[in-house]
């Protein structure tokens, strides 16, 4: 066998290893997605502490609300899949 024909081996997973490695992309793109919400909720927050007009400063803190809310949902997960750790959860964020 030449070399050339060897660069699959290894690569192959077995029926358990798949579901896992594809659970833990999925968790894993749900934590940067509430990573994502949570620094946008930061980030119009602290436009809010500096717009020009009380009524621009309400907006921003709505819309913060949600995107917080969006990014805890995340975090929290579907239910079958359970919360993600929170040690794992603020070192991503």
């Amino acid at each position: 066998m030449g070399t050339g024909q060897q660069a699959g081996v290894g690569s192959v997973e077995t029926a358990d290893e798949a579901p896992h490695g594809q659970e833990q992309v999925r968790r894993l793109l749900r934590v940067r997605c509430a990573a994502e919400q949570l620094a946008t909720a930061r980030l119009l927050e602290r436009c809010a502490d500096s717009a020009a007009t009380p009524a621009l400063a309400v907006l921003l803190r709505e819309r913060a609300g949600e995107r917080r809310r969006r990014g805890e949902r995340l975090l929290a997960g579907p239910p079958e899949a359970g919360p993600v750790p929170a040690r794992r959860a603020a070192a991503n964020t």
